[in-house]
């Protein structure tokens, strides 16, 4: 009787920390799955903001440009 119980408990006592083990290591040791974090409009958003920068610059340059080739123009 008292070699079941103690064989029992004993088990009992290995099966969590085999648990507590898997776990510990699992957490630590595993990249954990990362889903997409970033919404669809903040997205969409964001290249439309990224768009009408670089029309800005387009424009600032054929700015520059004009004022460039205005330079040589005879007066």
């Amino acid at each position: 009787m008292f070699h079941i119980l103690y064989t029992g408990i004993i088990t009992f006592i290995i099966m969590v920390l085999l648990h507590h083990i898997y776990n510990y290591l699992q957490s630590n040791l595993t990249i954990p799955k990362v889903h997409e974090i970033v919404q669809t409009p903040i997205l969409h958003d964001l290249q439309e903001v990224q768009k009408k920068e670089n029309e800005k610059e387009i424009s600032q340059d054929k700015d520059e440009l004009k004022a460039y080739l205005n330079q040589f123009k005879k007066k």
